[in-house]
């Protein structure tokens, strides 16, 4: 006897099952309609779905690819019509309210109709730009597009282009900019040599059309500036000439510099009364580091610290002296033996006074730091007086001077060009070919390979965190390090011929390491310098062959 209840029987393309009965239709209708009513009483959130007509298996497995229909003939429907029971009317599609089922998800990861990417490239087009104050107020005095001059004030150049004049990593820097020059970028000179300078620091010195095209709008509006002032000069002007002398001596233009240097001295003559405190302090600064940079001699002491900082700073008890500093003291002059002190007394003082506010803490430092550099920057006749030795180590002082408290001027060209001075005397001199080598070199570094060594990875620690702006530096350190490993290999072989001990390398390294000053935490990373791991292993393995008798 036949069931009330028709059979139903799920079926696939290979399977295809059985004819439809006539009473198919109706049942998988009434089966679909239970499920939706289900489902509605489940999921109330209403979604508007379209409900088309069930296929029976009879009449083959509904789709989603596109079915070829064949073309019309007389005689013929073009549209297939779906088989029904007999009697019963033909079920129009309807419309219905339905939560959206996905098959093993929850409601709530339903996907949206909209692709993710452009749901995200739509959140990005609505998202507002920022664009940098500085780069508006640029925009209404350089013929530059806004996008670029943004660009520009938001890099790193800008930092490295207003260095020393003011301090662009200020909470308000607009403000810190009007405390030394004020109402500089309403005029129309400093705003093209800001952004001249920026593009300068940005190209790493490099020439470019874009640089050329705007040193010559530069000096046109300076020139068309100073004309139509009257005779005293304003702050921006002056500004405005610091600007363009501090371009010229970091990317070590001689000449320009000069000249720039001369028109300043006209310009303060007249004006130096209207200086500010914070533009006398840079002009201090700009004094002090373009010896460095440019071969000019160190000005004297015209701007320097009892008219910066209000009175020369207290020179503090010296300190013990580190056993390196001690062991060679018969070529390291008692000034920078002075220096040694007083840069352990700085590193004390930042270590104590870390925690304070800047403008509480930079009070006492700025001066003790600034006291320091002052001796540390030898003039060149100095450079000659002093020596390689005491030379080489001047300017590992002042790398250590420069880093100890790194909130008076954040530059990284600075310890950079220091670093950069170093190797090229360290190559000249130490690290010579041991065969070409002069004697009196080899004299000179005789016994002082533990100073040596402390010079190169003082030079190489400021290599490692100059990030590229001294082109090729990192790769210097790399080569002298090398050198020094043939060094290695030569003397130990010297040794083993003449039967004299094989440890003295390894000696050297362990001192160079503990008995000198270092930057905080510098000694713990310093297997990230490139070719220091390669050099403390040959000096490892020579001590290793020379306890076996090799």
């Amino acid at each position: 006897m036949a069931s009330s209840q028709p059979e139903l029987k799920f079926v696939s393309i290979s399977s295809p099952g059985r004819a439809a009965k006539p009473g198919d239709d109706h049942a998988l209708r009434s089966h679909v309609r239970k499920m939706v009513a289900f489902h509605k009483s489940t999921y109330p959130r209403p979604v508007q779905v379209k409900f088309m007509p069930v296929a029976s298996p009879s009449t083959g497995i509904r789709s989603n690819r596109k079915r070829r229909t064949a073309p019309a003939t007389a005689g013929s429907n073009s549209t297939r019509q779906p088989r029904r029971a007999p009697g019963r009317k033909p079920v129009r599609e309807e419309v219905i309210q339905l939560a959206p089922v996905v098959e093993c998800s929850p409601p709530a990861t339903v996907p949206s109709k909209r692709p993710v990417g452009n749901r995200r490239h739509s959140l990005e087009k609505s998202a507002p730009v920022f664009i940098h104050p500085f780069a508006t107020l640029a925009a209404t005095h350089v013929d530059l597009p806004i996008r670029r001059l943004d660009s520009l004030f938001k890099s790193e150049a800008f930092r490295h282009a207003a260095e020393p004049l003011f301090d662009t990593t200020h909470v308000d820097s607009r403000m810190n900019m009007n405390t030394a020059f004020p109402n500089c970028m309403t005029n129309r000179a400093f705003a093209h040599a800001l952004v001249y300078s920026i593009v300068q620091a940005f190209n790493l010195g490099k020439p470019t059309v874009e640089q050329l095209r705007l040193r010559g709008q530069t000096i046109s509006a300076l020139h068309a500036s100073l004309s139509s002032s009257s005779r005293i000069p304003t702050s921006p002007l002056i500004g405005t000439v610091m600007i363009l002398r501090g371009t010229a001596y970091k990317w070590e233009d001689s000449a320009t510099h000069e000249v720039h240097v001369q028109g300043l001295d006209r310009l303060l003559r007249s004006s130096e009364s209207q200086l500010t405190p914070r533009a006398r302090s840079a002009l201090f600064w700009q004094d002090l580091f373009a010896p460095i940079f440019v071969s000019v001699p160190t000005k004297s002491n015209n701007h320097g610290l009892g008219r910066v900082f209000g009175q020369r700073c207290q020179k503090p008890l010296r300190p013990g002296l580190p056993s390196g500093f001690v062991r060679h003291r018969d070529v390291i002059p008692p000034s920078l033996i002075d220096c040694v002190g007083d840069i352990i007394r700085l590193q004390e003082a930042v270590a104590e006074w870390g925690q304070e506010p800047r403008h509480g803490k930079h009070v006492s430092l700025d001066p003790m730091q600034a006291d320091l550099e002052a001796r540390l920057a030898a003039p060149i006749s100095l450079e000659a007086a002093l020596g390689a030795v005491a030379n080489a180590v001047r300017l590992a002082l002042f790398i250590l001077t420069y880093t100890a408290y790194m909130d008076t001027w954040d530059f990284a060209l600075l310890p950079g060009r220091l670093a950069e001075q170093l190797v090229t005397l360290l190559d000249a001199t130490a690290l010579e070919d041991v065969i070409s080598g002069s004697s009196s070199s080899r004299a000179l570094w005789k016994g002082r390979d533990d100073l040596l060594l402390w010079l190169l990875f003082v030079g190489a620690t400021a290599a490692r965190e100059d990030g590229g702006v001294v082109e090729g530096l990192g790769s210097r350190y790399k080569r002298a390090l090398s050198r020094y490993q043939s060094k290695i290999s030569t003397d130990w072989v010297s040794a083993a011929s003449n039967c004299q001990d094989h440890g003295v390398h390894s000696a050297a390294l362990t001192n160079a390491l503990h008995d000198f000053l270092y930057a905080v935490g510098s000694v713990e990373r310093r297997h990230g310098i490139a070719g220091w791991s390669s050099m403390e292993i040959s000096v490892s393995s020579t001590r290793f062959q020379a306890t076996r008798g090799v």
